[in-house]
Order: C-alpha cells, then structure tokens, then sequence
C-alpha cells in the first residue's frame, strides 16, 4: 500500500511491478546507435549533391523523447499490476466471508443500497482471495427455507447477487437458524449481515448462529433511507380519502415523502406531500377530492417507494358509492320529518354519496343502488327503463308502505297479496324453541348463533 496526495495506493498484482528493473535496460537499448549503412554507388546520384536537406535526422533519440517512452513503460507496468485507490481496511477474520442478503418484502425500498454494498464486499473478498458464501433472510417462491450457498468464487457469488430478488413476504428467522445449524462451513466464516432497518420478528437464534461461525457484522441504509410503511385509515369522524404513513423509529427528522393516489388506468388523480418526524410517526395523510374522483381511486402508494409496503389497493372502505334516493317534486314545500327519504337520506349521509332525483334522472346518473322509499304507481315507461337498469346490474332497494300496494306487481321480490287479511292470536308451544341454522341461501349462512336466544310464542 502506498500513500499518495489521493490517499491510499495498493496492487492487486505487486510482482508485476518487478519489469520496473528493466527500464535501465530500455534506456540503453533505446541510445545504441544501428551499425553504418554499407555504402554503394549509384552513378545518377550526383545531381543530388548541390542539395542542401531542410530537415536533419539526429545521430541519436533525443532524451526527452527517451525519457517520455520510458514514462509510458512504467505507467503500462503499474497499470498490468492492478492498482486500487483507497482499499479500505482489510475483511475480518481470516477465512471466507458469508453476505446475508435480508431480501424480505421492506427489502424492496433499499435494495439498490444492499447490491451496492454487497458488491463492494465481493471486490474487497476478490482482493484477498477470499471464498465467499450467500445467504438469505426470506425463502424463495415454492421453498421452505431461505437461500444458503457456498463456499463460491467472487464470480459465481456475483453471478448468484445479480439473480436475486426481494420477495413479498417476511422473513423466517427461525429457518435461518436451522439451516445455519445443519451447515458445515469448515472453517471460520465471518458474516456481513445487509439489512433493509427493519425488524420482523425475534432473530436471537439466528444471530448467534451467524456469531457461532466466525463473527457478525450487521450493515443497513442510512436513516432517512428506512423503508416506510403504507398503513389503511378510515376516518369515519370526515368524510376525506385517508391513509396512515409510518417509518422506523430510528428515522431522521425532516424526510419529505409525497404519497399518490391513482386511478384504476394509472392516472394520477392527487398527491399529498408530508415531511416525516420521528415525533409525529404515525402520520395521517388526507386526499380533499371531490366524490367523482374519489370513487376511481384504485391504489395509494409512496412515491419512489418501490415496495408492496407501501402500495395500499382501495377497496369499498375508502369509497363512498354513489346511491340514489327517489324523492318527491315538492319535497321542499312539504315537511321534511313526515317524509321517508329524509330519515334515508340521513343514514346514509355519513357512508355514502346521496343524490336526490326522480326516477329517470337517477337512471342516468352513475349511480349503485336506487332507492324506492314506499313508491306508489309507475309509470310503465319508467318501469320499463328501471327494470333495464336492475338487469344490467344495478341493485334496487324498496321500501315497502301502504302506497306500495297501488302500483303493478312488478319488480318485488315476492308476489305482494292484495286486498285486507286479518290474522290474531297466539301460537304457543310447551317448552321455549331455539333458533334454527341459517339456510345456505341466507345472507346470514355461517354465523354462530348464541344458546341465549329462544322463542316462548308467536304473536299474530
């Protein structure tokens, strides 16, 4: 190693620096003056005589001229030796050295920094002629255990880092441990474990085993390089898109982030910029949209954050569906409290996005369900366009009164009977009876029913 004004020098190849002994020989080869020419006569030569050259040729290679071929042999002999500008302090320990690549589903965010990393240890291993051995923290699709291999030349391990990937699930130290122990590294191995930051479980056992072999040193991004982590949130107290942004403690204050939402086509439809703190972690992150956009949202996700943590697929809790409620044409001239679709309107205000209308008009809108709060005759027009629109995949809802009896038997899930029926009395039976299972065509299939619930009489 030599110290240089750039810092420190090494050669991967020293013994080629020995052809620096031959320059002196160079040097003596180069001034030897070739023998004379052998002199003949050429008898048309003298009209040549009264010439007087422009140019003369030296008698021998002038210094500077040696001086700079030499300067090129020497820097070929230093260039063929390999020379490496500030190696670093040399590897630990004295036998092979294994990479624990921790390539679980954080390791997505930083997986760039642990390459980088690890193909700086595999340059320094190359140096020392060291064997180098991989491994992983997470299995492979369809195995069981994490990635063990070695002893490998820094070839094949370059050859092995380039093939993998980090995977969407977390990572099994407990398999770790048990592969460590059932491996026999034949001499001692120090281990360069490159995190990701983040913890995923108890890894005791698979440290000491790691240690039990020759040594650990554990290596992770920067602070402000965490991996984050997209959490879902509703926020039933308002009615805005909302999702909750969280990172490491250990995170360094003032990190800007800027999470997305984006449409089902991969449009970006708003995106919210936030500073992270260590203070205010967890961090709620609001989308202010208007209802037609919030109903495209598809996913929010981190931007520059490529990881399935921090990619959050919407589903109907962060959606208020558009629902249509049938209404009156006076509704505003009569008293609100006596009309149905007021006490519908209001339960659904907080979990939907309620539009008010006639019949056609909701057919037209983009709407979910309509709502038919005791309707009484429709016109057949209209039946006809909603009977239409239920067939096409619309859900229909009814409310069922005493104007429901005056319009046409259609679109009612059962038959209705006309006409006045009068049913009294009581049906009742020796001892209390429990509640029966659920049909299978139940919306309530499945559900456990507590032995708390019996029926003592029927009332008609």
């Amino acid at each position: 190693m030599i110290g240089t004004a750039f810092g420190a020098l090494t050669f991967l190849n020293p013994w080629i620096l020995s052809g620096l002994i031959f320059l002196p020989a160079l040097w003596f080869l180069l001034r030897v003056t070739p023998p004379a020419p052998h002199l003949m006569y050429f008898p048309p030569a003298h009209i040549l005589a009264g010439l007087t050259p422009q140019e003369r040729t030296p008698s021998r290679t002038p210094w500077w001229v040696l001086l700079l071929r030499l300067i090129m042999a020497a820097l070929v002999i230093m260039a063929l030796a390999g020379p490496v500008l500030n190696p670093g302090t040399t590897l630990p320990g004295a036998g092979g050295i294994r990479i624990v690549m921790d390539n679980s589903w954080p390791g997505a965010q930083t997986w760039s920094l642990q390459t980088a990393e690890a193909s700086a240890l595999l340059k320094r291993a190359g140096r020392e002629n060291r064997e180098v051995h991989i491994m992983t923290t997470a299995p492979e699709p369809g195995k069981t255990t994490p990635l063990l291999q070695g002893p490998l030349t820094v070839a094949q391990a370059e050859s092995l880092l380039r093939g993998l990937t980090p995977q969407p699930w977390p990572a099994d130290y407990s398999a770790m441990a048990t592969a460590l122990q059932g491996f026999d590294p034949r001499g001692s191995i120090h281990s360069f474990w490159l995190g990701h930051g983040l913890s995923e479980g108890k890894h005791d056992d698979a440290v000491k085993a790691l240690q039990a072999q020759g040594g650990l040193s554990y290596m992770h991004p920067s602070d402000n390089m965490l991996p984050l982590l997209l959490r879902p949130h509703v926020d039933p107290a308002n009615n805005l898109l909302t999702a909750r942004l969280d990172a490491p403690a250990q995170l360094s204050g003032g990190v800007p982030a800027t999470v997305q939402a984006v449409g089902g086509d991969g449009r970006l439809l708003d995106s919210v910029s936030v500073t992270l703190d260590p203070g205010t972690l967890p961090m709620t992150v609001s989308f202010d949209m208007p209802e037609t956009l919030r109903a495209q949202v598809a996913m929010i996700r981190v931007s520059g954050r490529e990881s399935a943590g921090t990619v959050l697929l919407t589903d109907d809790r962060f959606r208020n569906r558009a629902v249509g409620l049938v209404t009156p044409e006076n509704l505003e001239e009569t008293a609100p409290l006596i009309e149905a679709s007021y006490y519908i309107r209001r339960a659904l205000e907080t979990s939907a996005q309620v539009q008010t209308g006639e019949i056609e008009t909701l057919i037209d809108s983009p709407v979910s369900v309509i709502i038919l709060p005791d309707v009484g005759a429709i016109p057949p027009g209209t039946l006809d366009a909603l009977e239409q629109w239920v067939r096409k995949g619309g859900l229909l809802l009814r409310f069922a009164g005493p104007n429901m009896t005056q319009g046409e038997q259609f679109l009612t899930p059962v038959p209705l009977r006309g006409g006045n029926r009068a049913l009294d009395g009581a049906l009742t039976w020796e001892q209390p009876v429990k509640l029966a299972p659920f049909p299978e065509a139940s919306p309530f299939f499945g559900l456990p029913i507590t032995e708390d619930i019996t029926v003592k009489r029927q009332i008609l």
